[in-house]
């Protein structure tokens, strides 16, 4: 574990071979936050496109003199007020312990780092992408038939709690790429903020001006979001569409 004012540099080609092409690494630098509670983490772009995505692991110490292990992940398709970092880009992230680099996604859909962590992260887009299917899905049977809109909101909450048990059930001395799922800030926003919506209605069951406006813009919001996640994942752009309306 680094000094104060002390770096280490850190290349993922140090831990694993970069695949999906002859992609360069991003470069990281880690040193403690000048307020001594835990770590500036320095990325820089080396490759020539945007990092849409970028997952980091570090370890430290529970009481008792356990292990823990620290995920720092940034999928900037789900984070709309951040943007991806750009081609010679340096951008400094906050992380609780020393983290090591496992990998980074590309816009270009190259990859670098763990292969098992690039393919854990597809995955998890891969499952994002259903999971927004699945929503705007029930958004429109909600709009031909207004009378499922408690069944869909209680499907939903159903959903999103199955899903933040699943994000929560790695044990914290656990090594790897744990990402089966979503993780809890997706399973919010995908599964959470749909129920939330369709539960402002205040006449559940009727077709109202009210209800069809609110359901016309989350289905705005959400097709969005995944238009977005397919703009940054373009090995996914072929998945499956919810029909249009």
């Amino acid at each position: 574990m680094p000094a104060r004012g002390e770096s280490i540099v850190l290349l993922a080609l140090f831990v694993a071979p970069v695949v999906w092409g002859q992609v360069l690494p991003p470069e990281v630098s880690v040193a403690r936050h000048a307020g001594g509670n835990g770590y500036d983490v320095s990325v820089t772009n080396l490759a020539n496109s945007p990092i849409t995505a970028l997952f980091m692991q570090g370890a430290g110490t529970l009481p008792g003199g356990r292990q823990r292990w620290i995920l720092v992940e940034k999928d900037y398709a789900f984070l709309p007020d951040e943007q991806p970092i750009k081609a010679g880009e340096k951008r400094v992230l906050r992380a609780a312990e020393s983290p090591e680099l496992k990998v980074a996604l590309f816009s270009d859909g190259t990859a670098a780092g763990d292969p098992e962590w690039i393919a854990a992260v597809r995955k998890r887009r891969e499952l994002a992408l259903e999971a927004l299917n699945q929503v705007i899905r029930l958004v429109d049977q909600v709009r031909a038939h207004p009378q499922d809109q408690r069944d869909a909101v209680q499907r939903l909450k159903a959903l999103e709690a199955a899903m933040l048990t699943r994000a929560q059930a790695q044990p914290p001395g656990q090594q790897g790429p744990a990402l089966q799922g979503l993780d809890s800030f997706q399973a919010r926003i995908i599964y959470g903020g749909v129920a939330r919506e369709l539960e402002r209605e205040g006449d559940p069951g009727k077709t109202t001006v009210a209800l069809e406006d609110r359901l016309l813009a989350v289905r705005r919001t959400y097709l969005g979001l995944q238009q977005r996640v397919t703009g940054m994942a373009p090995e996914l752009s072929s998945a499956a569409q919810p029909p249009a309306r």
